[in-house]
C-alpha cells in the first residue's frame, strides 16, 4: 500500500534514514503500526548490510541536528536511565576484571611499548592530516576562532608564568647543536633574529630574521 510512495532500502542505504524514522514515515502514509524491528527484519530479508552503532549515531546526529541525548541525564531521560542501569554493578564490563586488567583497560597508554605508541601516534597524525586536508574535519581556529584565541592566550600565559618562575629552562638551553651553529653564523653576519618565534599565534619558527638576507 505504501511501496509506490516509499522505497525502504533506498531510504536506509542512500538517504541514510534510521529504521525508526522509516517506520514513522510508513505509518504517516498508512497507519499500519509498523515498528523499527519490523523495518530491520525487512532489511535483513533483502540482505542489506546494517550500519554499526557508531555509523547509526552519526547519521542520527546529522538528521536531528545533534546527539539525541545532548543535555539529558539519567534523571531526565528514560533511555539514559535504562542505559545507566544496564552498565551498573555486574553488568559493568569493568566489574569482573582483576585489578591489573582494570588498570590496563583504563590506563591503556601505560601498557604500550614505545614502538606501539609510535605507530599509534603516526596513524592518528596521518588520519588527522587527511581529514583536515579533505575538509572532513575543521581546525578549531576555523570553527571557533574566539575560543581558539583564548586557548592560545592561556597557553602563552602559562608558558610565561613557568618561564618567569623558573619552572622551565630558558629556550637557549633547549635548542639543538645545529640551531646554535646557525645562530652563531647569523650573529657573525650581524643579522638580527629571534629564536622560537611564534607567528599568528599558531606557527613557531626556529629562526625569525629581522634583517633582510640577500
Amino acid at each position: 500500500m505504501y511501496s509506490d510512495q516509499l522505497n525502504i532500502v533506498e531510504e536506509y542505504c542512500d538517504k541514510k534514514q534510521s529504521a525508526y524514522r522509516i517506520a514513522v514515515m510508513i505509518n504517516n502514509i498508512v497507519p499500519l503500526g509498523v515498528n523499527k524491528d519490523q523495518v530491520l527484519g525487512f532489511l535483513h530479508s533483502k540482505n542489506v548490510e546494517m550500519r554499526n552503532t557508531s555509523e547509526a549515531v552519526k547519521e542520527w546526529s546529522k538528521h536531528m541536528g545533534g546527539p539525541w541525548n545532548k543535555g539529558e541525564t539519567k534523571h531526565t531521560h528514560a533511555s539514559v536511565m535504562s542505559y545507566t542501569m544496564s552498565r551498573t554493578g555486574k553488568n559493568n564490563p569493568i566489574f569482573t576484571l582483576t585489578e591489573e586488567e582494570r588498570r590496563q583497560k583504563i590506563y591503556y597508554w601505560c601498557f604500550k611499548s614505545k614502538e606501539e605508541l609510535r605507530k599509534i601516534r603516526k596513524q592518528i597524525s596521518l588520519t588527522l592530516k587527511r581529514k583536515y586536508a579533505t575538509g572532513e574535519i575543521l581546525h578549531i581556529s576555523k570553527t571557533d576562532p574566539e575560543k581558539f584565541a583564548k586557548i592560545i592566550e592561556a597557553l602563552q600565559a602559562g608558558w610565561r608564568y613557568a618561564y618567569e618562575n623558573g619552572l622551565i629552562k630558558p629556550q637557549g638551553n633547549k635548542i639543538s647543536s645545529y640551531e646554535r651553529k646557525i645562530a652563531k653564523a647569523l650573529e657573525e653576519l650581524n643579522i638580527e633574529f629571534f629564536q622560537q618565534k611564534i607567528v599568528e599565534g599558531r606557527y613557531r619558527y626556529d629562526f625569525f630574521c629581522l634583517t633582510k638576507i640577500h
